[in-house]
């Protein structure tokens, strides 16, 4: 198995994605899973918390080779032709004999 090029961005960006989530799951908590108040200052301590962890991940990314970005291929737009409704179709048919006229 080969060794892992960057144990310390692993591990760092490990450390900010555990930082993040419990800090997500001590507000969710907190506020009685958001039937209480939040304050304004945990949303951005969170939010900062999320953006370490992002940038500690595209640096991980990064030291791995790896583009920082996916080239994103578009499938071109698939051609859909005009379907008959199907209250249409109903009316269209010959009408079927009621179960209680039908022999047994």
């Amino acid at each position: 198995m080969a060794e892992d090029p960057a144990p310390a961005a692993f591990t760092a960006w490990m450390a900010a994605e555990t930082a993040a989530y419990t800090a997500i799951h001590q507000l969710h908590q907190r506020t009685q899973g958001g039937r209480l108040g939040i304050p304004d200052a945990r949303i951005e301590q969170i939010a900062r918390l999320r953006k370490e962890a992002d940038v500690h991940f595209a640096g991980l990314w990064g030291a791995l080779g790896a583009t920082a970005q996916p080239s994103v291929a578009t499938a071109p737009p698939v051609q859909r032709e005009r379907r008959r409704r199907p209250a249409f179709e109903l009316r269209s048919r010959a009408l079927a004999e009621p179960i209680e006229n039908r022999a047994g």
